[in-house]
């Protein structure tokens, strides 16, 4: 009798384990789900949770059932007597990832094959961690899990909403909403932005060395960055796609480079005026962290991440066709100019030397330093700049350059 072994944490337990599971139960006489226990994860579901809605899924299959394994998946395999272990891959990192382990799993037991199934192409795209950060904020997952499983993590998430609205970041009247004056909030209703999650703006403004001071908060923006950074790629790129006059791949590279770097990024923000909106530590506020480009930039994509978690791309495009379409329809912002890029390749057009940059001077305090570089070809000095970061000295120098050049 050939069994197999599935195994997985199955937090949840997806359609597309279900689908493979199907699928592999017409090839063995027996399939073994074995929920592998990993005490460093942080679970959605307990063990005994997850086999419950595990079960209630494979009521049908009468060659399928359902086990736990708490040390070696090679010797829960070898205990159920299985000789092959089975692995779903969605993708070629999967199966770069699957490889390794199938070595190590030989190496420890040559009698165990690993046979690898490749997901169905409408199940490869999220994984279950992914499945749960999309739930976390409120997002609808019943089409990538069963629908017993879509209740339980709505009741799940329901209740960790319930903890916390007893914590001050889902109220106006939060000492950090308080803090703020004129709030996040009212900028979004003046500006006609819909939102109805301010538990998530207040996290999209949350920088962690607040979340370090507020021990009531519970995250910070990094998260929400995450998410606003590939929201913004997705409609950068579209945006110039549909451009009236196309561009070629590498100049629609070029240009979203130069529209989403950090400096653009904090330059949109300042021109929005939310700095004044950021939660800073004390520390942080002390040594000019308002005014730092990289927080700004941050605090932009957060923004952008959680108005997109709370009501779709609607508010991000407003707020994106305000700032970044016109650099787009007349790019004339020095912060949105690649000088070095401008440069290299006037000077690369009769010469294949490269560049160089050095530091000629630093002064200012440590908390708003102001550098000054220079550009050199050949050791001959083309132009100098200053900037209150090495990038954006260096820019300025070769803006100069540039500028003395096309004169």
């Amino acid at each position: 009798m050939t069994k197999a072994v599935f195994p997985g944490s199955f937090d949840p337990i997806t359609l597309g384990h279900l689908h493979l599971i199907e699928r592999a139960a017409r090839l063995y006489e027996e399939v073994i789900i074995v929920i592998a226990v990993n005490s460093s994860k942080h679970a959605l579901f307990t063990i005994e949770e997850r086999r419950a809605l595990i079960e209630e899924n494979i009521r049908s299959a009468a060659n399928v059932r359902v086990d736990v394994a708490e040390g070696l998946l090679v010797e829960k395999v070898k205990e159920l007597q299985a000789t092959v272990m089975l692995r779903g891959v969605r993708d070629l990192q999967d199966f770069a990832y699957e490889k390794q382990i199938a070595w190590a799993n030989h190496e420890l037991d040559p009698s165990i094959e690993t046979i690898c199934m490749f997901a169905a192409e409408g199940y490869g795209a999220l994984s279950s961690s992914i499945i749960r950060e999309f739930a976390s904020y409120g997002k609808d997952v019943s089409r990538y899990v069963p629908a017993n499983v879509a209740k339980a993590i709505a009741e799940k998430y329901a209740d960790k909403r319930k903890e916390k609205s007893s914590v001050s970041i889902s109220n106006e009247n939060t000492a950090a909403v308080k803090e703020m004056g004129n709030t996040m909030f009212d900028w979004l209703r003046e500006n006609h932005i819909p939102f109805s999650r301010k538990d998530l703006i207040t996290e999209a403004l949350t920088h962690s060395s607040y979340l370090n001071e507020h021990k009531e908060m519970v995250h910070d923006n990094e998260r929400l960055e995450f998410m606003g950074d590939a929201v913004l790629q997705l409609w950068t790129t579209e945006k110039l796609f549909r451009l009236k006059t196309p561009l070629d791949e590498g100049k629609m590279t070029t240009l979203r480079s130069q529209l989403v770097c950090e400096a653009a990024l904090a330059h949109y923000n300042r021109e929005l005026g939310w700095g004044q909106y950021l939660l800073l530590g004390v520390g942080e506020e002390r040594t000019g962290g308002r005014e730092r480009d990289s927080l700004l930039a941050d605090m932009f994509e957060a923004m952008l991440g959680a108005l997109y978690l709370d009501q779709g791309m609607q508010p991000v495009s407003m707020i994106l066709e305000r700032v970044l379409t016109p650099a787009i329809d007349e790019p004339k912002n020095e912060v949105l100019i690649d000088y070095k890029t401008k440069l290299q390749e006037v000077v690369q057009a009769d010469t294949r030397k490269t560049l160089q940059y050095e530091l000629l001077n630093t002064q200012g305090p440590t908390n708003h330093p102001e550098f000054e570089m220079a550009v050199l070809l050949d050791g001959i000095v083309l132009g100098k700049g200053k900037g209150n970061s090495k990038k954006r000295a260096e820019q300025m120098a070769a803006k100069a350059a540039f500028e003395k050049m096309a004169r």
